[in-house]
C-alpha cells in the first residue's frame, strides 16, 4: 500500500461529501432533463453523438447491474447484502473500507420514473471511442474528473492515460480469487460509478494513505483515491464558486456548438464541457450548496500544496472568470454579470492533482459538516421563474415529488437545449459573442436556480436572497431583485464562520 501521507484528517471526509446529489441522481436527473430536449432536424450531429431509444427497462437494468457489481444485488432491501457473494466489489475490499455503506443505498428507480431515450455522447478511456449517456458524463465530472479535455478529431477523455482494463487487485479480503470481480473493461466500470457504484475508498477518509499509487489509474480504488482528493477541493460545487463555474463551462459549450457547425465532431467536445458545466448547476438545487462556500479552503489547499500554478488548475480559474467568477487572494469568489469575451481554453489530459488538506482539515470538516447539516435540514426556496420548491440533498431525489423534483430536470432541459437552439440562431446569422454574453436567453437554465430563501428551519435565512441571487438575475435578464437587495443577502457560511443570527421574520420579500 502507497503510504504517502496525505493529510491527518482522520475521518474527515467519511461521507461521499464530492456531491450534492449522489452520481445515480446526478445520472437520472440530467438523463431524464435531455430526454425532452427537442434537437432541430437542420443539427448536424457526428456518429459519435447518438439520441436513442433504450427503453425504460434497459435504463433501469444497466442501474441494476451497476449495484450488483459494487454489492451483490440490485434491489432497494438493504437485508438482501450478503457479505459472502463472489465477484463483488465490496466484498473484496473489505477491512478498512467504507464504500459499502452508500454502494448498499443505491437507489433503484422504479420503470415509470427512468426516461427511455438517451443521448450518447462518445468518450475515450483508451484507445477506442465509447458511449457514455449525458447523465453519466455530468456524475462523473466534478466528482471523479476534474478537467474536460478534448481534442480537435472530437476526442474527450475521461481518464489520465489509456486505460483499458479496469482490476480490482488491492482488495483486502482472504482468498481475493473467489471474493474480488474480474477485470472488466474500463469504460464500463466508469459508466457503474456514474450509474451510483461508489469505488473503494479507505474507513479513514484516506487521509492517512492511498489505496493505490497515484498512477494507477487501472485500479478501482484509485477511482476512490482521486473521489477524496476532489473533494477535498470542490469549491467549484458551491454558491458564488458554482455558478461560475456553470456559466463559464455552458459558455464554452457553446464555444464548441458554433464551431460544429462546419465541423460536426466538436459535438462531442460541446457537450462533454456541458456535462462539466450541469455538475455543478444541478448541485446548487440542494441547499447545502446554496448557502456554503468552500472558496478559501478549496483555493488555501491549492495554494499550501504548489498546485495553484499547475496547468490543471490553471484551466478551472480560466473556466471560473469565462463564467464571470472574481477570486480574491484569500480565495473568496465574487461575481460579476460582464463577462470577458469567449475564447478557447485548453487543458492537459493528465489533471491528476495530489490536493490533500493538511493544515485546512478542520475548516474543511466544517465546511462538510455546514454542506451536510443544510442539505439535511432543507429549505422552501423561490426562483426567478417565481416557482417555490423545496430544496434538500444527497440521497433524497427519490423522496422529491411533483415541482421539487422536476425543476431540477427542467433546468438540465433548458441548458441542453440551449446548446440545439444557438446553433440553429448562427445558422441564422446571429454572433456567438451576442449569444454567449450577459442577458442571452441562452442562460435560461439560471432561471430555475434557488434565488430566494422563503423558509429555513434553522430560521438563519428567512426571507433571504442567494449570494449569487443577483448576478443570475443580471445574466438572465430578468432584472426582478431590487436595488437595496444585499441589505437581506444570505449570510456567507464557510470553515471559519459557521453559524449566523435567526429571525422568524422575513428580511425581504419576492
Amino acid at each position: 500500500m502507497n503510504k504517502k501521507i496525505a493529510g491527518l484528517a482522520i475521518g474527515l471526509a467519511l461521507s461521499q461529501s464530492a456531491s450534492a446529489f449522489n452520481s445515480e441522481e446526478h445520472k437520472l436527473i440530467t438523463d431524464l432533463g435531455v430526454a425532452g430536449v427537442v434537437i432541430p432536424p437542420t443539427v448536424s450531429l457526428p456518429s459519435e453523438v447518438i439520441n436513442q431509444t433504450v427503453g425504460s427497462t434497459g435504463y433501469r437494468n444497466f442501474l441494476k447491474d451497476a449495484k450488483n457489481l459494487a454489492v451483490g444485488f440490485d434491489t432497494n432491501n438493504q437485508n438482501d447484502y450478503d457479505k459472502y457473494k463472489p465477484d463483488v466489489q465490496d466484498n473484496c475490499y473489505w477491512t478498512s473500507f467504507s464504500q459499502s455503506t452508500y454502494n448498499k443505498k443505491i437507489h433503484i428507480p422504479e420503470v415509470a420514473d427512468v426516461p427511455s431515450t438517451e443521448l450518447e455522447v462518445a468518450t475515450k478511456t483508451a484507445t477506442s471511442l465509447k458511449a457514455f449517456t449525458l447523465g453519466e458524463l455530468s456524475a462523473l465530472y466534478g466528482d471523479y474528473r476534474r478537467t474536460t479535455h478534448c481534442t480537435a478529431a472530437g476526442e474527450c477523455y475521461l481518464t489520465n492515460s489509456d486505460t483499458p482494463t479496469m482490476k480490482f487487485k488491492r482488495g483486502t479480503v482472504m482468498y481475493e480469487e473467489y471474493y474480488c470481480p474480474d477485470n472488466m473493461s474500463a469504460d464500463i466500470y466508469l459508466r457503474y460509478i456514474g450509474s451510483g457504484v461508489v469505488p473503494p475508498f479507505g474507513s479513514f477518509g484516506n487521509t492517512v494513505s492511498n489505496t493505490a499509487n497515484d498512477d494507477e489509474y487501472y485500479e478501482a480504488a484509485w477511482w476512490g483515491d482521486e473521489m477524496l482528493r476532489i473533494a477535498n477541493v470542490n469549491d467549484w460545487h458551491f454558491s458564488n464558486t458554482a455558478v461560475g463555474w456553470y456559466v463559464g463551462a455552458h459558455r464554452l459549450a457553446l464555444y464548441y456548438a458554433d464551431k460544429a457547425r462546419t465541423e460536426p465532431k466538436y459535438w462531442v467536445n460541446a457537450l462533454h464541457h456541458e456535462a462539466n458545466a450541469l455538475h455543478s448547476l444541478v448541485d446548487l438545487f440542494a441547499f447545502g450548496h446554496v448557502v456554503t462556500s468552500r472558496a478559501e479552503s478549496s483555493h488555501g489547499i491549492m495554494k499550501n500544496e504548489s498546485l495553484d500554478n499547475h496547468a490543471s488548475y490553471q484551466w478551472m480559474e480560466q473556466v471560473l472568470a469565462l463564467g464571470g467568477g472574481l477570486r480574491a487572494n484569500n480565495g473568496k469568489v465574487s461575481l460579476t454579470s460582464s463577462l470577458p469575451a469567449l475564447a478557447e481554453v485548453s487543458t492537459p489530459r493528465n489533471d491528476f492533482l495530489p490536493s490533500y488538506r493538511g493544515t485546512w482539515m478542520l475548516w474543511a470538516n466544517t465546511e462538510k459538516n455546514l454542506h451536510d447539516d443544510h442539505n439535511s435540514s432543507g429549505a422552501v426556496v423561490k426562483n426567478l421563474l417565481g416557482t417555490t420548491f423545496n430544496a434538500q440533498g444527497d440521497g433524497d431525489l427519490k423522496n422529491l415529488v411533483g415541482v421539487d423534483r422536476q425543476v431540477i430536470s427542467d433546468a438540465v432541459k433548458a441548458s441542453v437545449q440551449s446548446l440545439f437552439d444557438a446553433y440553429t440562431q448562427l445558422e441564422a446569422g446571429s454572433e456567438l459573442s451576442t449569444l454567449a454574453d450577459s442577458g442571452s436567453e441562452l442562460f435560461e437554465a439560471l432561471k430555475y436556480l434557488p434565488v430566494y430563501i422563503v423558509s429555513d428551519s434553522t430560521n438563519q435565512f428567512t426571507g433571504k436572497w442567494a449570494r449569487y441571487a443577483k448576478a443570475i438575475d443580471e445574466l438572465t435578464g430578468v432584472n426582478a431583485l431590487p436595488s437595496n437587495w444585499s441589505d437581506c443577502k444570505a449570510p456567507y457560511l464557510y470553515g471559519d464562520n459557521n453559524s449566523a443570527s435567526t429571525s422568524t421574520t422575513a428580511c425581504t420579500s419576492f
